[in-house]
This record gives C-alpha cells, sequence and structure tokens, in this order.
C-alpha cells in the first residue's frame, strides 16, 4: 500500500512526497533516512525498473566491498576471495520493484561503512575514522532497524582486532575498549529506542509507532 501511495505521487515535488510519507506512514517515519533515499530515488527513476535493480545491485556490491575490506584485517587473501565469491551470490530471492528492497540494501551499506570506518579507527587510531564510523551506524539504523543483530560485530570486531595486536591483556585495558568501542553503540541504540517510541509520535499525525 505505501509504494502503491507514493507512485501515485510520483509527479508531485519531493519535499512534499517526503513529507507527506513522514507525516501519514508511521513505518516510513521510523526509518527517515530510507524514506528520503526511497522517495528520491521514484522521484528521479519513476517506474524505470531497470535503474532500480541497478541501484541494488551496485548498492549490494560496495556493501560486499566494505566488508571484504574488513575481513581482510582477520582473515587470509583466498578466505576474502571466498567470501566475495559467495556473497555476490546471495541465496535469497525478492520482488524486483519493492521499496523494502532498497532500504534493507542501504542498511547493510551503512552498516558495512560504519563497521570499516570503526576497525580502521581501531588499527589508525584516527578520530576521523570513529565518528564516521558512528555516523554511518546512525544512518543504518535510521534506515532499518533490522541490522541490531549485526552490532555486536560492531561492538565486539573492533576489541578482537585490538586484543589480537597486542601481546599483553588486563582488565583496564578490557574496561578502555569497552568504553570505547560498546558504550557509544549501547547510547545510540537507546536514543533510537527514545525517538521510536516517544520523538517519533510528535511529527507523526499518527498516533502509533511501528514495530513497538
Amino acid at each position: 500500500d505505501i509504494i502503491n501511495n507514493v507512485l501515485k505521487s510520483l509527479n508531485n515535488n519531493l519535499s512534499e512526497m517526503i513529507k507527506s510519507d513522514l507525516s501519514e506512514h508511521p513505518a516510513l517515519a521510523s526509518r527517515p533516512v530510507s524514506t528520503i533515499i526511497l522517495d528520491t530515488m521514484l522521484h528521479y527513476f519513476k517506474s524505470n525498473a531497470r535503474l532500480y535493480i541497478i541501484s541494488c545491485i551496485l548498492i549490494w556490491l560496495f556493501s560486499i566491498l566494505f566488508i571484504s575490506l574488513v575481513l581482510k584485517e582477520f582473515f587470509n587473501k583466498n578466505t576474502v576471495y571466498i567470501f566475495i565469491l559467495l556473497a555476490s551470490f546471495p541465496f535469497f530471492a525478492t520482488s524486483i520493484f519493492a521499496e523494502h528492497l532498497i532500504i534493507y540494501f542501504f542498511s547493510i551499506l551503512f552498516w558495512s561503512i560504519s563497521l570499516f570506518f570503526i576497525i580502521k579507527f581501531a588499527k589508525n587510531k584516527n578520530l576521523i575514522f570513529y565518528y564516521s564510523g558512528l555516523i554511518f551506524l546512525s544512518l543504518s539504523l535510521l534506515s532499518l532497524e533490522n541490522i541490531f543483530p549485526l552490532l555486536w560485530l560492531t561492538s565486539f570486531l573492533p576489541i578482537v582486532y585490538e586484543i589480537s595486536k597486542i601481546n599483553s591483556f588486563n582488565n583496564k585495558l578490557l574496561l578502555k575498549y569497552f568504553s570505547t568501542y560498546v558504550l557509544p553503540i549501547i547510547f545510540i541504540c537507546l536514543l533510537y529506542v527514545i525517538f521510536k517510541v516517544y520523538i517519533l509520535k510528535l511529527y507523526t499525525d499518527i498516533d502509533y509507532t511501528y514495530g513497538t
């Protein structure tokens, strides 16, 4: 129903499309980043299915690229090549022209970029990478909350990387890693829950929070 309503307004002003979706559809209002992306694609791609297919393929391949760059820090090249080969041909199928397909792909892309940046921070200790990782993680959550199960990787994989590069380990160091990698993600998740449960109702016309 959501996609049909959006398609009917393809000729409308883009900002009006986004405003309408955010105010009228709780499912989209709780995912503002994916709503903006989806409406932008619908506005410019219209009913050209090829553009949607190409976009989804490119988004998926870029996600694989960033995850591969992360895996390269933990495994040998042959293992990474096998992952790229298998991930390039995922064992799932869904409808080509559906808003949820694009939302899923963008959410995974943002998450993979966030993981890449956080691992880069663990390696180089450049704060730009750290904050970039947290920003892309927030974008991923605001695209689709289904990436929640992947957050344990974002939290603990950098710690595993840090531990693998040191000779000694103690509780003080563990507390440092926990405060650097785990606490910020917990904080972002709490902010997202507050947004979804409480703030969302302030700018939507429907007194209903999707998924709660």
